[in-house]
């Protein structure tokens, strides 16, 4: 049956905690938490122009909080706020967005977007990045949006056409 959560009333980029009794979402100011049956409600990390956010296995959320920023490591529990990645000016990035985690939550994909191509995806880059230890390597070239499987499968997006491929 379906039904409103209260409390999330102009809510973007929803992602289901690992257990399936939270759903942190964005807000325009910040990432927030509601529990299902939308009795509890907790503000995490403020954000400015955020692009997206992914729960990890571990009570981690990694979320993209500011466009012009890198990917973010908000606890789900409360605490603060520890940065995951940083843009590469020198690689002439110019934002990390559209964070997803790999099953098992010990890497996070993420879509590099760059100064050449400030409106358009469709040449951008794929990196994942290793979360104990921010070790990271370019996955796709020329694609965005992309989604891991449980299955090992990455699905993405390519000049328009969602596309799947081994991992």
């Amino acid at each position: 049956e379906m039904r409103e959560i209260p409390g999330t009333e102009g809510a973007s980029d929803p992602a289901f905690s690992p257990d399936g009794r939270w759903i942190a979402f964005v807000t325009p100011g910040e990432i927030v938490k509601v529990s299902v049956d939308g009795r509890t409600r907790v503000a995490l990390a403020p954000v400015v122009d955020p692009r997206g956010l992914a729960w990890l296995d571990d009570q981690t959320i990694v979320a993209s909080r500011q466009v012009a920023l890198g990917l973010s490591l908000v606890q789900a529990g409360g605490g603060p706020v520890q940065e995951l990645t940083s843009v590469d000016t020198e690689q002439k990035e110019r934002t990390h967005r559209w964070p997803a985690a790999v099953p098992g939550g010990r890497a996070v994909l993420f879509t590099v977007g760059t100064e050449a191509s400030p409106d358009d995806y469709n040449e951008a880059r794929i990196d994942a990045v290793v979360v104990a230890t921010g070790e990271r390597k370019t996955v796709l070239e020329g694609a965005s949006m992309v989604r891991a499987t449980v299955d090992g499968r990455l699905l993405f997006v390519r000049q328009g056409v969602l596309y799947s491929v081994g991992f």
